[in-house]
């Protein structure tokens, strides 16, 4: 594994907490909706939200927004013309509230968070009993306004020596990062008989250079990661140089199966040769049409300060084989001192799982979980 990675690996796994927003179990917390305004620069749309503290029975939230709604997104919800509601009308910086995931019950030290399609579970790593390292978790709720319960852990794996993170699961098939030979790799656990397979090796995900952050559409027929071959910040040692890949298959392929040529992703703002600007944390909506990321654009990195230039961005495509949109901030989802890292969007774009983080994982609460909500 290269050397300017280790300060970023170990914040990744074990670090951070959030801006102005405050700190709530996630079954609690007021809100209080107000105004926005958006500014256009270059090809970067940016909706900058006042944030708003709401304090009920000793538990914090912050919210944000045009919309005057607040809380969480209920289920079954329609248009008037009678499809589905959807929440990706609205900006990436519009949210109604931010809440902190704070449930003792998720295990200890828990990160890595991916949550699911519906919204009702929550899959990440925790550490596991019996001095286990890192082993995949699952935490489940009742409904998108209740809290996650009681933690599941998925996979011990007593034989297997190493940490591992990022799991995603698509129906039987588990795919997570696992230390290789020398470097980060992906590898693959089946759901057999209720069991879940010790990992393997992905082939094709195994290079010399660290793979990082999997993330896959609800069919399992895409998987977008990076992988740390891109061109570094200029200065900045602390920031990996990732660049963004993504590889496909048939859409509800059987566990298991491999995966098709792995190409690198384009992306609206890669093509300045003088600057390469960061890009980290990648995830696909459940149809593959939102990209999630952190990143530096449109900023030069300060390297004193790295994490002051980094953010959550969105980016659109109108299908699978089409470009990339201009890329669109969340400048109220960032924290001082550090940088938020996606994990996982509802379908309907209503709610958002995500990390707070600091490079190097320094500081008191080096790595939280948040869950941002909004209705449509």
């Amino acid at each position: 594994m290269r050397a300017s990675l280790s300060a970023t690996l170990a914040a990744l796994l074990c670090a951070a907490c959030f801006v102005d927003p405050g700190v709530v179990g996630l079954s609690e917390g007021g809100t209080e909706a107000t105004g926005t305004s958006t500014t256009t620069v270059a090809d970067t749309t940016t909706t900058a939200g006042k944030m708003t503290t709401t304090t009920t029975t000793g538990a914090t939230s912050t919210t944000s927004g045009s919309s005057g709604s607040s809380g969480s997104t209920g289920g079954g919800s329609t248009t008037t013309s009678g499809g589905p509601a959807s929440c990706w009308d609205r900006s990436i910086d519009d949210w109604d509230d931010v809440v902190q995931v704070t449930d003792a019950e998720l295990g200890g030290d828990p990160r890595n968070p991916a949550l699911s399609p519906d919204g009702l579970t929550l899959t990440y790593v925790a550490l596991g009993m019996d001095a286990l390292p890192l082993r995949p978790y699952r935490a489940i709720r009742g409904g998108l306004d209740q809290p996650f319960g009681m933690a599941t852990l998925l996979a011990a794996w007593p034989d297997l020596k190493n940490l591992v993170g990022h799991p995603k699961i698509v129906g039987d098939e588990m795919v997570l990062m696992l230390p290789g030979f020398g470097s980060y790799d992906f590898a693959r656990s089946l759901l057999v008989d209720g069991v879940w397979t010790d990992p393997a090796l992905m082939p094709g995900f195994d290079s010399a250079d660290d793979e990082y952050y999997p993330s896959l559409t609800a069919d399992g027929a895409r998987l977008i990661f990076v992988r740390g071959d891109g061109q570094a910040v200029p200065g900045v040692d602390a920031l990996s140089p990732w660049a963004l890949y993504e590889a496909s298959r048939p859409p509800n392929s059987p566990p298991g199966t491999e995966w098709g040529a792995i190409g690198e992703v384009a992306l609206p703002f890669a093509e300045n040769p003088d600057y390469p600007h960061w890009r980290s944390c990648p995830v696909l909506s459940p149809d593959g049409l939102h990209l999630l990321l952190a990143t530096s654009y449109p900023n030069v990195v300060d390297a004193g300060d790295p994490s002051a230039s980094l953010e959550i961005a969105e980016l659109r495509r109108d299908g699978l084989d089409a470009p990339w949109s201009t890329l669109n901030l969340a400048p109220s989802l960032h924290q001082e001192g550090r940088h938020g890292c996606p994990g996982g969007i509802t379908a309907d774009g209503c709610q958002m799982a995500y990390a707070e983080l600091t490079l190097g994982g320094t500081g008191d609460d080096p790595y939280t979980i948040w869950l941002a909500r909004r209705s449509p």
